[in-house]
């Protein structure tokens, strides 16, 4: 299956869904989102080896698969002018340090089990 430009997320992180309701506001045509309850999310996961878990966001793109603080970075750079700024500078820090600030905000942002998720559009 090659994809190109595809969001995955846990749909259960409350920094995850937020950052997705921003950059559907900002670029909506750009991205197509999967979360992680649908069964396309698993077959893309497998196909790229990803580690399914929970507050953890994915960038497709390109054939290749970016985690939690690139993901970030890249989606902001493919976006309108001020959030492209952005994303060219988080790009400028180390990956480790950028999954760590990643991980820190992600960390108790995890909706309870039986807590409505907000509906995102998918493909």
């Amino acid at each position: 299956m090659q994809a190109d430009n595809i969001i995955l997320f846990d749909g259960r992180c409350t920094f995850c869904n937020g950052f997705i309701r921003r950059v559907l506001k900002v670029d909506r045509v750009r991205f197509r989102l999967c979360d992680q309850q649908s069964r396309l999310f698993n077959v893309i996961a497998q196909e790229h080896r990803l580690r399914i878990s929970t507050g953890t966001i994915y960038l497709i793109q390109g054939g290749k698969a970016y985690a939690r603080g690139r993901a970030v970075a890249r989606i902001l750079r493919g976006c309108n002018r001020r959030y492209r700024m952005l994303g060219r500078m988080m790009l400028l820090v180390p990956p480790v340090i950028s999954n760590l600030i990643f991980k820190r905000i992600a960390k108790g942002q995890i909706y309870p089990p039986h807590t409505p998720r907000p509906n995102l559009v998918q493909f």
